[in-house]
């Protein structure tokens, strides 16, 4: 059953709009590289409560939150690790339940509203595509995590949204801080309606105001403390934190990462089926691209398939690799040579693979000698 009725979708309109007008009442004039004030924070704090009016529009009418005993010695940690990032409904909940400052992927900015609304909450953003924007990112993280008046940080360490079937590589960046962080897991009902991120795009909040009721509970576990080891390698530190989440909710840990994810989301742009079965950080350096250049490949890919069918025929790979003016005979040995299965198409990964084992940069490898 679902609820015809608008008036949750006015009433969402309307709070998140108050809370555009609170966000830039609060930040006229601020100085973005110190923290807020105490009077900036009061015209602030009502997003919280409107949060929760959010919240309630989207049929989440109760959020049950379990937490561990205080850990003796162990003070609140400054990092919040949020996992699975199931959903985009996640900022709302943060949002009502912290009112965190967190990372966000720089095009977050401009978006109206929302990204004055991202300012106000003093979120880090990040150009994921450059090594020094990445830096740059990392060291903002641990300065403001060290420095007093700012408030928590919250990351959602996959870096993108999944289904939540396991969780990916966690980014190293806020493990590096050399504190304690504090692990959260966000359970989602996917009865009536799954709001996977991985399933659906903004829709995602219509459907969801058109439920009766969703289901979300929140369990924090106990704060993961770093040891010397840890101290000295964050990815360690960020594997402990992701295996021990992982055996929480009883999911198993992947090495995709963000990039991976990333990757599998433009291949089924448009409803295609477009298989994945590579990690990007094996393939790119074998074809000298980065993950903005794999993405283009397989966008390329899309333009190409004319049917749609998830798969290039031979007409189709002629064109893709520009090869109508080869000698007679070439682009079909060719193409023989990257249909690996037979099927007389060549699905991407059989593109890509194909273009790595000709690229000058494939290792040739002597054959792996018997066993005495």
């Amino acid at each position: 059953a679902v609820s015809p009725s608008p008036i949750r979708l006015i009433v969402l309109i309307v709070a998140v709009l108050i809370a555009g007008a609170l966000a830039v009442l609060a930040t006229i004039g601020a100085d973005g590289s110190k923290p807020l004030n105490a009077a900036r924070r009061l015209l602030l704090h009502p997003i919280q409560w409107l949060a929760r009016v959010a919240l309630w529009c989207l049929g989440y009418w109760r959020i049950p939150v379990t937490r561990p005993d205080a850990v003796q010695g162990v003070k609140t940690p400054r990092v919040l690790v949020s996992a699975p990032h199931y959903s985009l409904i996640d900022v709302f909940f943060w949002t009502y339940y912290e009112m965190p400052m967190t990372l966000s992927h720089h095009g977050v900015a401009s978006i109206p509203i929302v990204g004055r609304i991202a300012r106000a909450m003093e979120t880090i953003f990040v150009d994921r595509r450059t090594a020094e924007a990445r830096a740059e990112a990392a060291n903002t993280i641990k300065r403001r995590c060290l420095e007093p008046g700012w408030p928590r940080l919250l990351v959602f360490p996959e870096g993108t949204v999944t289904n939540g079937s396991a969780l990916i590589q966690f980014r190293p960046g806020a493990f590096a801080v050399g504190e304690a962080v504090q692990p959260v897991i966000l359970r989602y009902g996917t009865r009536p309606l799954d709001v996977s991120g991985a399933v659906r795009g903004y829709e995602v909040f219509l459907y969801a105001m058109l439920q009766p009721a969703n289901s979300l509970s929140v369990e924090f576990l106990s704060p993961a403390v770093p040891s010397q080891a840890e101290l000295s390698d964050p990815r360690l530190f960020a594997g402990n934190v992701r295996a021990a989440m992982a055996a929480a909710l009883g999911v198993p840990c992947t090495n995709h990462s963000y990039e991976d994810a990333w990757l599998a989301a433009v291949a089924h742009e448009g409803g295609r089926e477009v298989a994945q079965t590579f990690e990007v950080k094996s393939l790119a350096p074998l074809l000298q691209l980065d993950a903005d250049g794999l993405v283009e490949l397989l966008r390329r890919f899309h333009r190409l398939d004319s049917n749609g069918s998830g798969r290039l025929e031979y007409e189709e790979f002629v064109d893709a690799l520009d090869l109508a003016g080869a000698a007679p005979g070439y682009a079909r040995r060719l193409f023989r040579l990257f249909d690996t299965d037979e099927s007389g198409s060549l699905s991407f990964a059989e593109l890509t693979q194909g273009l790595a084992v000709l690229s000058p940069n494939c290792e040739r490898r002597p054959p792996r000698q018997p066993p005495p």
